[in-house]
This record gives structure tokens, C-alpha cells and sequence, in this order.
């Protein structure tokens, strides 16, 4: 299964998602934390993860905005990943249940929706269904017990 997903919401900048000391800086993450759980819908039941997912981002922008160097482009895209995750989108973030495609930037066409927006395309990858905390009715994996080390010399 495919899916695209329209969010209204440019890419966050890097100085956005970055918690600082100052009252000001956290409320600004936090808002914007929020403006980008409510952007992205629910999925449906039939639209939930079970296992492995692609997924490519892709920044539509107007031309008078500035292009996002690589790594900020990965920033932006982190806390959007986690809200995927918990939304149900995706199973985890890690690398056997996610591969993550090039962000892609770009100007908007003329058929395209009025910029800016941010595209999320997620796409079914082929293999097994994962066993993972994040899926309903499949059990979790159990914990790992921790080896306790006694200093030497005591």
C-alpha cells in the first residue's frame, strides 16, 4: 500500500525543534510539537503499520524561501518521524522497520498544492510482519534483564 500525505506545515527549522534554557525557545518547540500532531491525521485501521514502511518527505517550497542544507533537513524530519510513530503510521524508527528516503525539496508546479506544504509518502515494504510494543495484539518482546556489576576491589 501507498500513501501521501498533505500536511499544510513547512519543514520546522533546526532553531524550532531545539529545547533552550530561555521560556520563550521551549514554548516555541512545544507549539510547534503541536501544530504538527494535529497536521497529521489519524490513520485508519486498514492504514496502521505492520511491519517494515518507506517513507520519503518532500518540501514544497515558494521561491523566495531558502533550501535546507542535509543536515537540517534530518533535524526537521526527526520529530516528525516520532509523531508517525506514535500516531501509528510506522512502527518504530529504527532501521529494520523504517527506511527512510532522501528528504526531497523542491518548488511547487503548477499542479501542485500552494506551497508551502511538506508531502509524506509511505509505502508497504515486502518481508514479515514485526513484533514490536508499538503494535496492537501482538505481545512484547520480552525485557532484558541487566547484569548487575560489582566494582572491584570491594
Amino acid at each position: 500500500m501507498k500513501l501521501q500525505l498533505r500536511i499544510p506545515l513547512k519543514l520546522p527549522y533546526k532553531n524550532e525543534l531545539t529545547p533552550s534554557w530561555d521560556h520563550r525557545a521551549f514554548f516555541a518547540y512545544q507549539t510547534v510539537k503541536k501544530d504538527w500532531w494535529k497536521a497529521i491525521p489519524d490513520p485508519q485501521p486498514e492504514q496502521r503499520a505492520d511491519g517494515a514502511r518507506s517513507l520519503t518527505i518532500v518540501r514544497l517550497m515558494t521561491n523566495r524561501e531558502r533550501r535546507f542544507d542535509r543536515a537540517n533537513v534530518y533535524f526537521a524530519s526527526a520529530a516528525i518521524l516520532d509523531i508517525l510513530v506514535k500516531k501509528g503510521w510506522l512502527i518504530d524508527d529504527t532501521d529494520d522497520a523504517l527506511e527512510l528516503e532522501k528528504p526531497t525539496q523542491r518548488l511547487a508546479g503548477p499542479d501542485d498544492d500552494p506551497p508551502p506544504c511538506t508531502y509524506l509518502v509511505i509505502e508497504d515494504l515486502e518481508g514479515p510482519a514485526l513484533r514490536t510494543p508499538n503494535l496492537p495484539g501482538i505481545p512484547p518482546l520480552p525485557p532484558i534483564k541487566k547484569r548487575r556489576v560489582r566494582p572491584q576491589g570491594v
